[in-house]
C-alpha cells in the first residue's frame, strides 16, 4: 500500500502541473473564454489552430480531433445474451458525461424496475466507468433482475468541482430514467454504489440531494469512501505534494486556499448523515489514503443517529481491500450487499 499511495501522489502531482498550465492560460485569456460553469472540458489548439477536445490521463494531455459520430440512442444497445448493454449513453457535452447500462433480458417480468448506479473512484481526478468494479455489474443485474448503470462524470482534470460532479450524478440519473421510459421501463427506487472518491460522491449526493433525486434512494454501498474531507489526517498527502492547494481550490470551486479549506466541511458526508438511508460500509484498517480513524468516527455517528447500517472492517488490507487474509471480510461485505438488494430494492422480507 505504501507503493500504491506514492503512485497516487505522483499521479496527482503530474496532473496538478498540467492544471496549473491550463489555469494560468485561462487567467490571461478571460475575455475569450467561457465561464467555469459553461466549460465542460479542457481544450487545446491543434496544428490548424482549431479547438479540439482534450482529456488528461495519467498526468498527460491527450487530444482527440476526431468528430464524434452522432448516433441514435437505440444504436447504442448491444445484445449480450442474458442482458442488453447500452454503451456510452450521453447526458451532456463533456466526454466523461456518459453512461453504461446493463439491462437483464427478463426485466419485463416486473412491472417496475429497481436501479443500481455505480460511481467510480480515482481521487476525483482519474478513473473510468468501466473499471474492475463495473465489470461485476452484468452479473449483479442478471442475478437480481435489476437494471445496473455505471456513470462517467467530469473530473477535476476537466476543471470540475465536487458540486459539478453532484450535478452530473443528478443529470445522469435523469437521463437513465428518460432513456428507459422509451422502452416502457419505470423505476421505483435507486441504490448508489461507490468506491473511494466515487463512494464519497455517492454518500454526499444521497445525504444532501435526496429531495432532488427523481427516485427514492433505497441504500448506499460504500467501499472505502472518504467521509470527512476536512480532517487534518486525510489532508496530509495534499500538504506534501506540489499544487495541492490548487487541487483543493478546483474541488471546492473557491478562488483562494483559505476559502477552499473552510468549505471542506460542507463537502463531508459525515456532517449530513440521513438515518433513513441504509448504508453498508467497508473500510481498511491499514488504509493510507482514507484514514481509518475518520472511518471509525463515521460509524460512531451512524450509531449515534440511529441509522440502519452494516460495517465491515478489513484488518489486514489497505485502500484496495485486497489482502488475501481478508477474503472472508470481502465475502461478508458482498453478502450484506446482496441482502440489501433483496430487501431494499426487490422488497423481499429479511
Amino acid at each position: 500500500m505504501k507503493i500504491f499511495s506514492k503512485l497516487i501522489c505522483i499521479l496527482l502531482s503530474f496532473t496538478f502541473l498540467m492544471l496549473v498550465g491550463c489555469h494560468s492560460t485561462n487567467s490571461t485569456q478571460q475575455s475569450s473564454t467561457t465561464s467555469k460553469n459553461e466549460q465542460t472540458d479542457i481544450t487545446t489548439n491543434n496544428e490548424n489552430g482549431s479547438v479540439v477536445d482534450s482529456t488528461i490521463i495519467d498526468g498527460t494531455v491527450n487530444s482527440n480531433d476526431e468528430t464524434q459520430e452522432s448516433l441514435n440512442e437505440e444504436d447504442l444497445i448491444t445484445d449480450k445474451g442474458t442482458y442488453n448493454f447500452v454503451g456510452d449513453l450521453s447526458y451532456g457535452t463533456a466526454k466523461k458525461q456518459k453512461i453504461d447500462m446493463y439491462v437483464p433480458k427478463d426485466y419485463a417480468q416486473r412491472q417496475t424496475q429497481s436501479l443500481l448506479v455505480y460511481i467510480h473512484g480515482g481521487a476525483w481526478t482519474v478513473g473510468s466507468k468501466r473499471d474492475d468494479y463495473a465489470d461485476k455489474l452484468p452479473n449483479i443485474a442478471v442475478s437480481n433482475n435489476i437494471v445496473c448503470a455505471s456513470i462517467g462524470y467530469r473530473l477535476s482534470t476537466n476543471v470540475a468541482s465536487i458540486d459539478d460532479m453532484l450535478i452530473d450524478i443528478q443529470n445522469a440519473i435523469e437521463k437513465i430514467i428518460e432513456f428507459s421510459s422509451m422502452y416502457n421501463v419505470t423505476y421505483d427506487g435507486i441504490a448508489l454504489v461507490g468506491v473511494s472518491s466515487g463512494s464519497h460522491l455517492a454518500m454526499l449526493y444521497s445525504y444532501t440531494k435526496a429531495n432532488d433525486c427523481p427516485l427514492p434512494i433505497k441504500f448506499i454501498m460504500n467501499f472505502v469512501g472518504p467521509t470527512d474531507v476536512a480532517d487534518a489526517e486525510f489532508l496530509l498527502p495534499l500538504n506534501r505534494i506540489e499544487n495541492g492547494e490548487l487541487f483543493l481550490k478546483l474541488l471546492t470551486d473557491c478562488n483562494d486556499a483559505t476559502s477552499a479549506r473552510e468549505k471542506l466541511p460542507l463537502l463531508s458526508p459525515i456532517n449530513y448523515i440521513d438515518k433513513d438511508i441504509p448504508i453498508i460500509c467497508a473500510y481498511a484498517e491499514q488504509d493510507e489514503l482514507v484514514p481509518y480513524s475518520t472511518s471509525a468516527r463515521f460509524i460512531e455517528k451512524l450509531e449515534e443517529v440511529g441509522a440502519t447500517y452494516k460495517f465491515v472492517s478489513f484488518p489486514n488490507s489497505g485502500h484496495m481491500l485486497d489482502n488475501s487474509l481478508d477474503v472472508q471480510k470481502y465475502e461478508e461485505t458482498i453478502g450484506y450487499f446482496n441482502d440489501y438488494i433483496k430487501i431494499y430494492l426487490l422488497g423481499e422480507t429479511e
